[in-house]
C-alpha cells in the first residue's frame, strides 16, 4: 500500500522537540569555539533551506560541509529523540 498521507511536525506540533533541536545546535556550536543560540533566537532564525539557517546562527559552511554537519545534527538527534 502506498501512502495517502504525510504528516511533517515542525518542532513541537506533534512532539515537543524545538528545547533539544536548540541543545543540539548549541552542542555543534560549542564545538566549534562559537557561541549558542537562545530559544528566542532559534525561533527568530530558523527557516528553510537548513543550509541558510545553519549560516545565520554561526556555521561557517564556506569552511565545512553543510551535509556532514547536518548528519552530525541528525546522529545526536536520533540518539535523544525519546527524552522528548
Amino acid at each position: 500500500m502506498k501512502p495517502r498521507h504525510v504528516i511533517w511536525d515542525w518542532n513541537g506540533t506533534l512532539v515537543d522537540d524545538a528545547w533539544l533541536c536548540v541543545e543540539i545546535v548549541n552542542e555543534l556550536l560549542r564545538h566549534r569555539g562559537i557561541a549558542p543560540t537562545t530559544p528566542s533566537e532559534y525561533s527568530e532564525v530558523f527557516g528553510f533551506p537548513l543550509r541558510t539557517y545553519y549560516q545565520r546562527v554561526g556555521f561557517d559552511l564556506e569552511r565545512e560541509d553543510f551535509a556532514a554537519t547536518g548528519n552530525e545534527f541528525n546522529i545526536l538527534y536520533s540518539q535523544r529523540l525519546r527524552a522528548c
